[in-house]
């Protein structure tokens, strides 16, 4: 069993500034600092045809979705290592991005580790220091533009990493179940957090931890797309401490789309606040899937000794 399995999804899109040039650059960093025991999979819609030759190098794995959140579930599908590293198009690893890793996972109640994200162009501040959840629910980004300083990091506490980067514990991924069962994609980052931490897991910050992207300006763009749906979905699902799941959705509808001059995509992720409601039956059977997870120890002592049995092999 490899400890990383590397999941680099393509979402075939080439409307996006370069997505396969993108995807390229990525995938070239990983193949430079990949670690000793690692797969690397590439989840593609099947027209990526492999003009480097690099197929006894990585698992090609097709999935005819364009939705990050399907990709993700069919790359976990063919995954065999403990740990799940997500990364998108756009992030560059270096050597070394990896030593840190095992170390914070010896710990059993981390189920992910949060990385850094930094832009090439302005390396003293963050990117991307993971995602948070408001009160209400809607995904924002952590550390945002924050200066890289040694206060930042200890200030710094997000609520999981974020889909650009991310590194999970396999077996809790699999607990939680189907990604794309859950929520949209600008959403899946945060759904996959908040499943987490019913569980009972947390997610240690990887300081040292750091990706670059010469694409900030994408994933700022992706963090201000409505997603009021999802955002009000979650607050039925999870029993958040800093939610208020009393609060009627149409005060937060309301609330919402009156700040809506000052940040304009709010108008819309307010309404989609109200399309909620039609999946509430969906979302209370999700919940009791959670509860009936948390109460299972089985999957989680099964994942412990083989994890136990991968770290014993490397150390020998």
């Amino acid at each position: 069993m490899s400890r990383f399995s590397i999941v680099i999804p393509i979402d075939g899109d080439d409307r996006r500034q370069n997505e396969i040039q993108r995807f390229e650059d990525t995938l070239a960093s990983v193949l430079r600092s990949r670690p000793s025991e690692s797969q690397i999979i590439v989840v593609h819609n099947g027209r990526y045809e492999d003009p480097h030759g690099l197929g006894s190098e990585v698992d090609w794995i097709v999935e005819t979705s364009p939705y990050l959140a399907d990709q993700l579930d069919r790359g976990l599908k063919a995954a065999t290592g403990d740990l799940i590293t997500l990364l998108r198009p756009g992030i560059e690893l270096d050597e070394g991005w990896n030593e840190s890793v095992p170390k914070a996972f010896e710990n059993k109640s981390v189920g992910s580790l949060t990385p850094l994200i930094v832009s090439t162009s302005y390396p003293a501040k963050i990117t991307v220091g993971g995602i948070l959840a408001n009160r209400s629910g809607t995904r924002l980004l952590a550390g945002f533009q924050k200066k890289f300083s040694h206060r930042t990091l200890r200030n710094l506490k997000p609520l999981g990493p974020s889909s650009h980067f991310g590194i999970y514990r396999r077996s809790v991924l699999k607990a939680i179940g189907p990604a794309g069962s859950l929520t949209e994609d600008l959403y899946v980052d945060v759904d996959i957090a908040l499943s987490m931490r019913e569980l009972g897991f947390t997610s240690a910050l990887g300081s040292d931890v750091i990706g670059t992207t010469e694409s900030e300006d994408l994933i700022i763009a992706e963090s201000t797309r409505p997603h009021g749906c999802s955002a009000e979905r979650s607050l039925s699902r999870y029993s958040q401490a800093d939610s208020s799941p009393t609060s009627p959705t149409l005060s937060r509808t309301l609330w919402e789309i009156a700040k809506a001059p000052l940040k304009p995509w709010l108008f819309r992720h307010g309404f989609q606040r109200l399309s909620a409601k039609r999946h509430r039956a969906l979302d209370q059977a999700f919940r009791q899937h959670l509860a009936a997870a948390k109460n299972t120890p089985s999957w989680r002592d099964s994942a412990t000794e083989s994890e136990s049995k991968t770290s014993r092999r490397r150390a020998a």
